[in-house]
């Protein structure tokens, strides 16, 4: 998916404050703690962390299929 940028400013608020996501890739959805992206093999990618056990994700960016910030 090509994200519109709306979906880029959602991403980067969420990253700067912390903030929740709520993303689909692959046709799961992931509730997620935003903390930073970076890029990794030329590709941008998300680091967050699961709100309940805490563990380290990444999401490459390109991957999302839909993202939405949770307030």
């Amino acid at each position: 998916m090509a994200f519109s940028p709306r979906d880029y400013d959602v991403l980067e608020r969420a990253v700067a404050r912390g903030g929740r996501l709520q993303l689909t890739r692959n046709g799961s959805q992931w509730i997620i703690l935003a903390q930073r992206l970076l890029v990794l093999e030329g590709r941008e990618a998300l680091e967050a962390r699961h709100p309940s056990t805490g563990e380290s994700m990444r999401f490459f960016v390109d991957e999302i299929e839909r993202i939405e910030a949770i307030r």
